[in-house]
């Protein structure tokens, strides 16, 4: 999931969470029932929103860890990589040094 599309999905789940809860509270406001009743079902309303926004929060929590962790374990795969790689390099550089150095060690010799 791009960073993009991630970022318009939290902002859709936002809006609707949000949208959900006024329409809910609205409709308890404008429900015909005694005040200590409407104040229960708007707490409860409350609490409903609440829960879902934590699970939401969470889930974008250890989606985010997920991708840090996988993107952690890329970046050590490559500077493996790029250290095997120069190792590799360093060693026929050596390899080719040296060589050269036999060749005009013998030249000198004739």
């Amino acid at each position: 999931m791009s960073e993009k599309s991630s970022s318009n999905a939290g902002t859709a789940i936002i809006s609707f969470l949000t949208g959900a809860a006024a329409g809910a509270v609205a409709g308890v406001l404008f429900a015909p029932d005694k005040g200590s009743k409407t104040r229960e079902k708007i707490a409860e309303k409350s609490r409903q929103v609440r829960d879902d926004m934590n699970e939401d929060v969470n889930k974008k929590v250890d989606d985010l860890k997920t991708h840090i962790t996988d993107f952690v374990d890329e970046m050590k795969n490559k500077i493996n990589d790029l250290e095997k790689d120069m190792k590799a390099r360093a060693e026929e550089a050596k390899n080719s040094a040296a060589s050269k150095v036999e060749k005009k060690a013998r030249e000198a010799q004739s």
